[in-house]
């Protein structure tokens, strides 16, 4: 339901009651002035500020996150708190479960008595644990006769003397111990926080600011522009379409205030019409964007960079929305994505958060406040931070951006030193663009930082096996399969380097467990088959080759092999049908431009 943007609930107003004593409860949530318009989830209960009275910090889901709620009524009345200290034996030493039973007199009538009641609890109510300070109110005109504790692992236990306006630890089994007088802690000011005000639109600065990966747009002319965000100048790259009122005020705002940005802000205004029915063609949002008037840089979206935008911004968003029309993307002058704003925006915000950017958790707020300097404060923003740095590398690698991958995962190596996995991942993407000495430095450094890890000892096989040492790739995958022993792709890599090194009996064993371990493995199926093929098994290679093609129907060294084998049975329409898919899924592989013109030049002879 929150994956599909539906509310939390939201909108949650504080509610206070009145205990009225006549069996009602009277709503004082105004008057009190506790009904904030936060989207309130917890209370925790405490003399906070050590004056006698009891104070409330609340919570909310939005922001202000925590409210400090302090009890300056003015009362004739007084109080006492106790600190329970269990034996640690018979009872734990938070003394949770004890009940503690306070009686009072009546200072004009000693006969008449009052017992009042509190039990030690560990939590209460949602997300929240009050203070294990058992405070008790005593009104004016009367005095503590005694307190009897009832411990949950241990006999009652009575304690005398006791005066109010004090404190006292209460040791199980042992005196009362009167407390130092309360001393009011520095620092407790009261402010006003209101909550933000609302617009249709939002701003969302980002604590952990990215490097900003490319985007491409198209040009009337049909030529193709790539935004690099490397100028050194801050960039604002906006999303609308032609169909959007809003999206287009706030480009004729943007044309109306060049003059006021020219020099400190690039504007590129990005057309997502492409997504809608009936585009407009460029030339049509040419035309278009000249009656505004309109003097930033421009362009065109087509489809599948549209869906890139939208895969871009969904990495910084817990809900899967589309992204919201208009929206921007504000970058820094060092190329790192600062601001994201959902709905229009105004060139004075836009500056005001250029002049604001830095590293600082605060800047994010949308309200006055302090960030919590606390440990656990700061380990919960470096994972976030972490965790959405990895989710945007992993995401730049699936698609294929492989330098932005790398600059990502490189960053991240920077930001935890002892975290192996970026140095995997960046070997693996330096693999691909056939920087051996590159990848082969992250594996090393990967394998220093994890000695056992499977998927680190794979890649530096391939590694060793684009370097021409199958002896050497052969002892990694082995190791990798050591360490992990349902490894289907380093059985498949161990049998490769071993056929190739002609051992085929073994290789065909280790392509067979690759199998086993991962049946639609299509490409250990072909590999088996190939060993077939070599092994004069003509029926069992055609069947491997089969079952890949039928797993996999991108698997363009299938598709030949299947050729080959009914070229060789004289099948030779068979043989065209096959090289030509082979071909079509693979267009530069002269192997098979060669076998499907050798079987061409056979069909055409005559039989």
């Amino acid at each position: 339901m929150i994956m599909d943007g539906r509310s939390f609930s939201g909108r949650e107003r504080n509610c206070c009651f009145l205990n009225t004593g006549q069996n009602r409860f009277a709503t004082v949530s105004a008057v009190t002035g506790l009904n904030f318009a936060d989207d309130g989830r917890c209370i925790g209960v405490t003399d906070w500020d050590q004056d006698g009275d009891l104070d409330f910090w609340t919570s909310n889901r939005t922001g202000p996150r925590l409210r400090l709620m302090r009890n300056d009524t003015p009362t004739e009345n007084s109080s006492v708190a106790f600190r329970l200290i269990g034996n640690g034996t018979t009872t734990n030493r938070d003394a949770i479960g004890a009940r503690v039973e306070l009686v009072l007199t009546d200072t004009n009538d000693p006969t008449a008595s009052i017992k009042r009641v509190h039990t030690v609890r560990a939590g209460e109510g949602f997300l929240s644990q009050s203070s294990k300070w058992v405070h008790f109110g005593v009104p004016d005109g009367e005095k503590i006769d005694h307190v009897t504790v009832h411990w949950p692992g241990g006999p009652s236990q009575v304690f005398k003397e006791i005066s109010a306006g004090d404190r006292y630890e209460l040791p199980q089994d042992q005196a009362a111990v009167r407390l130092s007088p309360r001393s009011t802690p520095d620092g407790i000011v009261a402010g006003d926080s209101p909550p933000a005000e609302t617009d249709e639109g939002a701003r969302i600065a980002l604590i952990s600011k990215v490097p900003m990966p490319d985007i491409q747009y198209d040009r009337p002319d049909g030529t193709t522009e790539v935004e690099r965000f490397d100028q050194g100048i801050p960039t604002l790259v906006n999303l609308w379409a032609t169909w959007c009122a809003p999206c287009v005020q706030e480009l004729g705002t943007f044309a109306s205030e060049a003059s006021q940005v020219e020099g400190r802000i690039k504007i590129i205004a990005v057309s997502v019409d492409a997504a809608s029915e009936d585009a407009p063609t460029p030339t049509e949002i040419e035309q278009f964007l000249t009656r505004l008037s309109f003097p930033h840089a421009w362009g065109v979206a087509d489809v599948e960079q549209i869906s890139r935008l939208q895969e871009l911004h969904q990495q910084f968003f817990f809900q899967t929305q589309s992204i919201p029309l208009p929206s921007s993307f504000l970058i820094d002058a060092n190329g790192r994505l600062s601001v994201v704003y959902h709905g229009p925006v105004s060139l004075k915000t836009v500056l005001q958060d250029i002049e604001s950017l830095s590293d600082s958790p605060e800047r994010a707020a949308c309200f006055p406040g302090r960030y919590l300097e606390h440990d656990r404060a700061k380990n919960a923003t470096w994972q976030a931070d972490v965790a959405l740095r990895y989710r945007l590398a992993a995401w730049l690698e699936e698609t294929g951006r492989t330098d932005d991958a790398i600059a990502h995962f490189a960053e991240l190596s920077q930001l935890d030193p002892s975290w192996p996995l970026p140095h995997r991942h960046m070997a693996k993407l330096y693999l691909t663009q056939m920087k051996i000495d590159e990848a082969g430095q992250s594996a090393s450094k990967a394998l220093e930082l994890d000695p056992n890890n499977a998927r680190a000892h794979n890649t530096m096989g391939n590694i060793w096996s684009r370097r021409g040492d199958e002896r050497a790739a052969a002892r990694h995958y082995q190791k990798a399969i050591q360490a992990d022993d349902q490894f289907a792709e380093a059985y498949n890599n161990l049998g490769t380097s071993l056929a190739s090194m002609g051992r085929l009996d073994v290789a065909a064993q280790l392509f067979q467990r690759a199998i086993n371990v991962d049946p639609e493995f299509s490409e250990a199926i072909t590999n088996l088959g190939n060993i077939y093929f070599h092994q004069n098994k003509a029926n069992l290679a055609v069947q491997h080759f089969q079952r890949a093609v039928q797993i996999d129907p991108t698997n363009a060294d299938a598709f030949n092999n299947l050729g080959t084998m009914f070229a060789r049975g004289g099948q030779l329409e068979k043989a065209v049908e096959y090289f030509r898919e082979a071909i079509r899924l693979d267009p530069n592989n002269r192997e098979f431009k060669r076998n499907y013109q050798q079987a061409e030049q056979l069909l055409k002879q005559p039989r």
